[in-house]
């Protein structure tokens, strides 16, 4: 049982390494979160500067994502419905990333929100790509436009 348990935990954090995607779990009655290893690595920090409170990692939200993603939280904890929202973060370092974070409620038998559990991904590539897309596409508009002028 011992050896599966090893198994499974070293399949999940090198499954989320490799997809950039960390997870937590939100205790709402504790108000304690539990952070996995790749949560650290796309906040670019350490568990003690985590912590396990989840108004600890507002501070990692971008100054004009913050109140975005306090909104759908707050919705979230009210009406038990999860959630899909992309925003952005800043790490200690200064780096900008784009992150995806998917949340599911967890509820107690009397249908009440007991426990918020999550995934955030990092997808700053993808932002990438789609900005360079976005450009590209821009740029071909303009030259159609000037080659209809002739």
């Amino acid at each position: 049982m011992e050896e599966e348990f090893n198994l499974l935990k070293e399949n999940i954090v090198y499954a989320q390494s490799l997809a950039r995607i960390g997870s937590w779990t939100y205790d709402i009655k504790k108000e304690e979160t539990f952070w996995t290893e790749e949560i650290y690595n796309i906040l670019d920090c350490t568990p003690k500067e985590l912590s396990c409170k989840i108004e600890n990692f507002l501070l990692y939200v971008h100054y004009n994502d913050k109140q975005k993603v306090k909104d759908i939280m707050d919705a979230a904890f009210k009406g038990g419905e999860g959630y899909d929202i992309d925003y952005r973060i800043v790490t200690p370092k200064g780096v900008e990333k784009h992150i995806n974070e998917k949340v599911q409620i967890l509820l107690d038998k009397d249908r009440n929100p007991i426990k918020l559990i999550g995934t955030i991904q990092d997808i700053s590539r993808i932002k990438k790509l789609e900005d360079k897309l976005e450009k590209g596409q821009e740029t071909i508009n303009e030259i159609e436009k000037k080659g209809s002028k002739f």
